[in-house]
């Protein structure tokens, strides 16, 4: 999230994708962890203009953000 804020949008996408797959290995299953690596991910894929690897990261993570949290959820 540091670097996308610092504007290091091609190094984030490395070190996110990273990040993902250590995420899926810890949680195999619908998780909000893996699910906030790979909306950050996808956020670092649109900055860096890799658009449709993009919106399949942020639409897979946004699929498993729903289905880990409760509707309720803030």
């Amino acid at each position: 999230r540091i670097l996308i804020m610092w504007g290091r949008d091609k190094e984030a996408v490395g070190v996110l994708e990273e990040a993902y797959q250590i995420a899926r290995k810890l949680y195999p299953k619908d998780n909000w962890r893996a699910a906030e690596a790979r909306l950050f991910l996808g956020a670092a894929l649109a900055q860096t203009g890799r658009v449709a690897e993009a919106r399949e990261a942020l639409a897979e993570g946004l699929r498993e953000m729903r289905a880990a949290l409760p509707e309720v959820h803030p």
